[in-house]
């Protein structure tokens, strides 16, 4: 299966298939250790994964706390357990949260673990920023004319309310949009056609919260940076 998706969480690296993923860790500088492998082809598509917390002995993981969005705007929370020198997923600990106002298929979609909440991109032209304790959807976040290929949390750095929360989508229609809360901060074109993905430009000299540097990829081979205030 293609890879459609790889990102650094928690010192660790998450590669992602449609139905399938993988943990590694750099047991030295230039060499990756497999975890854990999930490879169950026959489970739902896989829209995004994290890491919610992890639990080391020492230097030693022992255990992972994993939350797995799937296209049926489900999140599931799995606990891997150190077996040897890999992780195994305890099914017992497995606990499933549903978006209880709105039945949808997603095409992208993002977690954010620490304020217990799940950015959605949905089939009908909108993102659903829903919560999991509750299953409520806090906001829709409208604009774009065409399916949402990417949704992503931005860097929170202090924030504790929902209303501060940012996000930043990419649709068929072209646009990449930033939302803060419920508004829409910018709408920005400039590819020639469908963007697939979004990415945040994160490190010392990079976004901060007054200006996030973002990096689109498109359709139309290119990949555009944005500074956005």
């Amino acid at each position: 299966m293609k890879v459609n998706d790889i990102k650094e969480v928690e010192g660790h690296i998450l590669v992602k298939t449609d139905r399938t993923f993988a943990v590694f860790r750099f047991t030295t500088e230039f060499t990756l250790a497999c975890l854990y492998n999930h490879n169950d082809a026959s489970c739902d598509n896989i829209v995004a994964i994290t890491i919610a917390s992890k639990h080391a002995g020492g230097e030693v993981v022992e255990s992972l706390t994993m939350q797995v969005l799937l296209t049926h705007n489900i999140l599931e929370q799995w606990e891997l357990e150190k077996n040897g020198n890999k992780l195994v997923n305890n099914p017992d600990k497995m606990v499933r949260y549903y978006c209880k106002d709105e039945e949808c298929l997603l095409y992208s979609g993002d977690i954010l673990p620490a304020m217990k909440l799940v950015a959605a991109g949905t089939v009908f032209r909108s993102v659903l920023i829903w919560q999991t304790e509750t299953g409520k959807v806090a906001h829709r976040l409208l604009g774009h004319t065409g399916v949402i290929f990417d949704v992503i949390f931005l860097s929170q750095n202090s924030v504790t309310e929902l209303e501060h929360v940012q996000v930043a989508s990419v649709s068929d229609d072209r646009s990449l949009r930033v939302y803060k809360g419920e508004e829409q901060i910018c709408e920005l074109y400039g590819h020639k056609a469908r963007i697939w993905k979004v990415r945040e430009l994160v490190g010392e000299s990079e976004s901060t919260d007054n200006q996030r540097i973002l990096a689109t990829t498109s359709e139309d081979a290119t990949c555009r940076i944005w500074y956005v205030s």
